[in-house]
C-alpha cells in the first residue's frame, strides 16, 4: 500500500468532518501519540479514526457519497457501501470520488476507520483476547483537545509490527512521559508476546 503525506490542518478538518458522528471515535496510530504530546514530532502518512464494529452502520450513514475500501492481500480494494466487516477484517478507508459533498476546507481525499472489538463491556483485542480494558479507559482528552487512544495501547500495537523507523519514533518520544500503571501495563503484554521485543531493555531500565 501507498500512503502520502497528511497534515494537521488534514486531520482537524476529519475531525471536524466527524463532529456530528452518533457513536465514539479516537484518533489511532502515530497521530494518537503526537496528540498526547500535544504537538506534531513527524510527517504521518495516514489518519486513522478508531471507532467501535458495532458502529460500521453509522460511518456509512455519516459518509454516504465515498467510495470504500478493505485491505486484501496488501491492497486497498473496493468494497460495496454498507459492508459490515468481521474480525480479523478491522480497517475501512474512504476516498472521495467526484459525488462527495465537501463542506469542510483541507479535508484529505482519504482517511481510515480501525474497527475496535468489544465483548461484555471490554475492549478487546481479537488475536490476542488477553489484551482488554475497560471501554471507557482505551482512549482519553488530549492536549490537542482531540480524543485519542492511551499510549501504552498504541505503543503495544506497534510493538508488534515488523519494525519501523517511525515507531521506534514514537516510542522515543513519548515512553518517558508514560505513568508507572502504563509502563508496567505495556512492558507485562510485549514481554508475554515479544520476550525479545527492542523496547524491553528501556522500558524495564524504567521501573
Amino acid at each position: 500500500m501507498t500512503f502520502p503525506t497528511r497534515t494537521l490542518q488534514e486531520l482537524l478538518a476529519v475531525c471536524h468532518f466527524l463532529s456530528d458522528f452518533p457513536g465514539r471515535w479516537w484518533l489511532g496510530g502515530g497521530w494518537a501519540i503526537d496528540a498526547w504530546l500535544g504537538r506534531q514530532t513527524r510527517e504521518h502518512e495516514d489518519i486513522e479514526i478508531c471507532v467501535f464494529r458495532a458502529d460500521q452502520p453509522a460511518i456509512y450513514a455519516c459518509c454516504p457519497d465515498w467510495q470504500y475500501f478493505t485491505p486484501v492481500d496488501n491492497e486497498w480494494a473496493p468494497i460495496p457501501t454498507g459492508t459490515l466487516l468481521v474480525a480479523p477484517q478491522s480497517m475501512l478507508q474512504l476516498q472521495r470520488t467526484p459525488a462527495t459533498t465537501i463542506t469542510i476546507p483541507d479535508l484529505p481525499p482519504t482517511f481510515e476507520f480501525l474497527l475496535n472489538d468489544t465483548t461484555n463491556g471490554e475492549w478487546i483485542q481479537h488475536d490476542e483476547p488477553e489484551v482488554r480494558l475497560p471501554l471507557n479507559s482505551i482512549y482519553g482528552d488530549t492536549p490537542l483537545g482531540i480524543p485519542a487512544a492511551i499510549p501504552e495501547l498504541v505503543l503495544l500495537h506497534k510493538a508488534w509490527t515488523v519494525e519501523r523507523a517511525k515507531d521506534d519514533h514514537d516510542f522515543q518520544q513519548i515512553h518517558k512521559q508514560l505513568r508507572a500503571g502504563q509502563r508496567a501495563w505495556l512492558t507485562n503484554h510485549i514481554v508475554r508476546t515479544r520476550p525479545q521485543h527492542r523496547w524491553l531493555p528501556i522500558l524495564e531500565a524504567e521501573q
